[in-house]
């Protein structure tokens, strides 16, 4: 790759921008903030969406500005840093003008980097679209259902080992369903339709490693705290195969406790499916579990009695597990080795935990697995950063590795 375009939108205050380095205050951790907007809001995408290139060069993360005369609201516009040329550029993921001129459909909050990681993916107008940051160039990866029928309403969820994926749509109606696509310009297949529309769709995940399509989804609003309601109400997902045209509750939790956050892994056993189990009324103690594609072989990976864990992720070789603690009076980052379940604090991003996006660490892992990415907004606007997974083992910061080809 050489450098970004010269067309492309290039930001002001980031030209020549490097990573900092900065000592975590209380583990002595060099962690590096990897954007810089100093009256700006910057924040990595969410925790099991992909924000890095493969080759952990380009970093996708979002960015907010304060509309005019209102603080309380923020315009998002999502951008790519070059780690290792040291330059930010904005993206346009708007697909069209409307009669003002103005983007016809702005992307989702959170688009991706495809699995191919060169190109990033994101919603357009009812089509999928795919851009390579470095060239610009565009093509569709899928199209909204050919009858017209419904639209594309959310981010895809590829499977990193198949070429199919799924997506949300919805008809005029305001009913829901889940659509098989593949990554070759066709419009999707409407597979399995929801049909109260005052029910949605929450938390899409495509199942890797199985032959089926399968997914899992979130059913809102969510009944996890009222006890009488059957296990069909209260399950905090349910699983779809796609290919039988199957459905059914998966995973649900014993009275009195709540499931959030999962995401699948592919390990060396198989797809396990990883959640957070919360008590309804406390929240702690809590533990990070996982269970297999028949919810079944449930394990506790880690447990706290009185902090609050947030969100995790696994790295790529599945050995290792990490958390955030949403605790707004200091919160930790902690490692969990998978096969001992031996636990270490990493570093203190002590995010604010607010109500909006910036406020949440969401910890995800680079492709090599050798680097943490989190937001924190400690300093008052947030940012990226990146802590290793080893802090004794890694001395320059993700995307140096490769030759300077500018």
């Amino acid at each position: 790759m050489t450098s970004f375009t010269q067309d492309r939108p290039k930001l002001d205050t980031a030209r020549g921008w490097r990573p900092e380095a900065e000592v975590d205050r209380r583990t002595g951790a060099v962690v590096w903030r990897l954007t810089h907007e100093p009256d700006r809001h910057c924040g990595s995408s969410y925790f099991y969406l992909h924000s890095f290139s493969a080759d952990e060069r380009f970093l996708l993360f979002a960015r907010a500005e304060p509309r005019s005369n209102d603080n309380d609201e923020w315009d998002w516009r999502w951008c790519c840093v070059d780690l290792r040329l040291g330059e930010m550029c904005a993206l346009d993921l708007s697909d069209g003008v409307d009669e003002q001129g103005r983007p016809a459909v702005r992307a989702g909050r959170w688009p991706q980097f495809h699995p191919n990681g060169r190109e990033v993916a994101f919603l357009g107008n009812n089509r999928v679209l795919a851009m390579d940051p470095d060239t610009l160039a565009r093509r569709t990866v899928c199209r909204g259902p050919e009858d017209g029928s419904a639209v594309l309403c959310d981010t895809p969820r590829f499977r990193p080992d198949d070429p199919r994926f799924v997506i949300n749509c919805r008809n005029p109606h305001g009913e829901m369903s889940i659509a098989v696509a593949r990554d070759d310009g066709a419009p999707v297949q409407d597979v399995f339709r929801w049909t109260n529309p005052d029910e949605i769709y929450c938390h899409l995940l495509a199942v890797p490693g199985v032959e089926d399509m399968c997914c899992t989804s979130a059913i809102l609003p969510d009944f996890q705290n009222r006890f009488r309601e059957s296990d069909g109400r209260r399950a905090r997902c349910w699983w779809f195969n796609l290919t039988r045209f199957e459905a059914r509750p998966f995973l649900v939790m014993p009275i009195g406790c709540r499931a959030t956050h999962e995401h699948w892994v592919l390990t060396d056993e198989g797809p396990r499916l990883f959640y957070h189990r919360k008590r309804c009324a406390t929240w702690t103690p809590n533990t990070i579990e996982s269970v297999d594609v028949n919810g079944n072989d449930r394990r506790v990976h880690f447990h706290s009695d009185d902090r609050p864990l947030g969100h995790s992720c696994v790295s790529p070789d599945g050995r290792w597990l990490v958390t955030d603690v949403e605790d707004a009076d200091g919160s930790e980052l902690i490692r969990v080795d998978l096969e001992t379940g031996a636990s270490r604090v990493l570093c203190w991003p002590d995010a604010s935990w607010r109500t909006n996006e910036f406020g949440h660490v969401h910890p995800s892992f680079t492709p090599s697995g050798r680097w943490v990415v989190y937001t924190s907004d400690r300093d008052g606007h947030a940012a990226a950063y990146a802590v290793p997974l080893h802090p004794e083992r890694c001395e320059t910061p993700p995307g140096q590795d490769g030759p300077d080809d500018a």
